[in-house]
């Protein structure tokens, strides 16, 4: 994202790193949530861009705000999730012209805890002769190892990088699809709007929609269509794998 605002012009992205043993908001600085109120380190971002406008500023850590072009960089909610997974928080700052700074603040671990595996109970594997799962994504990453782990637990997975692909996948394969899991911040066709489109067409579909967001957040502007599940950014495969098969046998 910071080599995108600099575009074709020279320009610099400087990356940091270091320690803050009392964190607090640099002059400007816009806040994701309160700062952790115990030491962290820090992962700083700068780049000498074209900076963002102060209109969209004020928007920046909204669910549904995206300035990206399709399939590139990682998105600020999916950035943000992986942080407040950490229990931490995002601060930016940004002027027209000059560009803009990014820092990351994670608590400092005080112990550690083993990696869970994928699941092998039978429980959890995919049905025998189950349908497709529709995956739409706009972060490669995400959109790639989603679809490994589902097939890893023997489910078929189409996969789309937009809203407006995901509709086209849907439409060529309507009948074969038992589930979609829909990024919620995509540019173009958003994961509400694609949700309220698939309903239209096929309103016993069930649909996950994920973010980086909590749900409390991210859920907001659902109203009379809701999904049938939320999954938030960053998620282990077991919860993925858990949330799928929940959702296939609320189908029924």
């Amino acid at each position: 994202n910071a080599s995108e605002a600099i575009g074709e012009k020279r320009g610099r992205v400087l990356l940091k790193t270091f320690e803050e043993l009392q964190p607090s908001l640099q002059h400007g600085e816009v806040c994701s949530n309160p700062l952790p109120p115990v030491p962290c380190f820090v992962l700083e971002i700068n780049d000498s861009g074209c900076g963002i406008l102060p209109e969209a500023l004020e928007h920046v850590f909204d669910p549904f705000f995206t300035t990206k072009a399709p399939g590139r960089g990682l998105g600020l909610a999916s950035v943000l999730g992986i942080v407040r997974g950490h229990k931490g928080a995002v601060a930016l700052r940004s002027e027209l012209e000059q560009g803009t700074s990014l820092r990351l603040f994670f608590p400092q671990a005080t112990s550690t805890m083993p990696a869970r595996p994928i699941s092998t109970d039978p429980e959890l594997m995919a049905p025998v002769g189950s349908a497709y799962i529709l995956v739409v994504d706009d972060e490669t990453t995400v959109l790639h190892t989603t679809k490994a782990i589902l097939e890893m637990q023997g489910f078929s997975v189409l996969t789309a990088a937009s809203g407006e692909e995901g509709m086209e996948i849907f439409q060529a394969h309507q009948r074969d699809i038992a589930l979609a899991l829909i990024d919620l911040a995509m540019p173009g066709m958003n994961g509400k709007e694609m949700l309220e489109t698939l309903y239209v067409q096929q309103a016993s579909l069930p649909v996950i929609i994920m973010s980086g967001f909590p749900a409390s957040e991210a859920l907001r502007g659902f109203t009379a269509h809701r999904p049938a599940l939320f999954l938030q950014k960053p998620y282990s495969a077991h919860i993925l794998i858990e949330s799928v098969i929940k959702a296939l046998r609320a189908r029924g």
